[in-house]
């Protein structure tokens, strides 16, 4: 059996490899949501999506948060705590500026 833990928008599965057509797949449960928060708030802005990945190659897995508006922001895990509690978001910055990605 497969357990699938979401993360506001963001699924994260057991290790194993789900293959299409298997039996497994017909035995997927998920589990119940969970709350993310960053910064001891929940995530927020405009249509938020969530990725876990490791910006900075040390290993751990960051929570990379992008929104409608462009807005690019990350946040470290903050240590011994549960998967969906992170430190303060922070903006992606080149210099003194954000950076952002225009949708429009």
């Amino acid at each position: 059996m497969f357990t699938f833990t979401c993360l506001a928008f963001l699924c994260v599965t057991s290790p194993q490899t789900i293959q299409e057509g298997s039996a497994a797949l017909s035995t997927i449960r998920f589990a119940d949501p969970i709350r993310v928060l960053a910064g001891g708030e929940p995530i927020g802005g405009l249509y938020p999506s969530p990725r876990l990945y490791d910006i900075d190659r040390d290993g751990q897995a960051e929570l990379v948060i992008g929104d409608l508006p462009g807005n690019i922001k990350f946040a470290e895990k903050v240590p011994g705590t549960s998967l969906g509690t992170w430190g303060e978001l922070q903006a992606f910055q080149t210099g003194d500026r954000k950076l952002k990605f225009n949708n429009w």
